[in-house]
């Protein structure tokens, strides 16, 4: 249930973020509409995602199901951790 409550927690807060972080950063690129099309393409990948896990974990069932996410998670947190050693 943790997941879901932060799951609607970023949302609600995307499109500020967006704004307030790469705003200044970005300035002609990063607009309402671009930090808006970012809201809704994360808001459609959540939806996404949540159809596409919740039919794997019918199918090969919920123990296999997160076994996959723990290693899906585990190589994305190598990888970012391997990419961040390699630009510094």
């Amino acid at each position: 249930m943790l997941h879901v409550t932060a799951g609607i927690g970023v949302l609600s807060v995307a499109q500020t973020m967006m704004t307030e972080i790469f705003g200044t950063t970005l300035p002609k690129i990063v607009d309402s509409g671009f930090a808006a099309t970012y809201v809704i393409m994360i808001s459609v990948f959540n939806m996404c995602g949540r159809f596409f896990w919740a039919s794997t974990s019918d199918y090969i069932g919920r123990r296999a199901t997160y076994w996959i996410f723990f290693a899906l998670a585990s190589r994305c947190i190598c990888r970012s951790h391997s990419l961040r050693k390699a630009s510094a």
